[in-house]
């Protein structure tokens, strides 16, 4: 399953844009046949170009509305995993995103400056 669409989640003032554009493939374990293998992949290619032009551009919206970030949302499902909590409670909770925004490892995907 492939192809790109985009989900908006809110915190507070501030918009985030979930780049969904994974792709699922279901291999045999090459050494045990009752193993499955799920591979999940995302290409990137252009998004972290296209966030760089958009901050030093300034085209992140306003101080009522901006877009602080596109982010892949292959990148969520990991932090979720990694943190034992769902997709729902990922969205639910304004701290789960505003962890993952503030994060300077994934600063490649901010488009507004600043904190959240």
């Amino acid at each position: 399953m492939s192809g790109i669409s985009y989900a908006p989640a809110k915190v507070g003032q501030t918009s985030l844009r979930v780049r969904q554009s994974t792709v699922t493939q279901f291999l045999h374990h090459p050494d045990q046949d009752d193993k499955l293998v799920v591979a999940h992949t995302e290409d990137f290619t252009g998004l972290i170009d296209l966030n760089t032009a958009m901050r030093n551009e300034g085209m992140h919206g306003t101080k009522d509305m901006r877009l602080v970030a596109q982010i892949p949302g292959i990148l969520i499902e990991q932090y979720c995993q990694l943190n034992n909590v769902s997709w729902a409670e990922f969205f639910a909770d304004p701290k789960h995103i505003k962890r993952m925004l503030n994060d300077p490892d994934l600063a490649a995907f901010r488009v507004a400056p600043g904190k959240v």
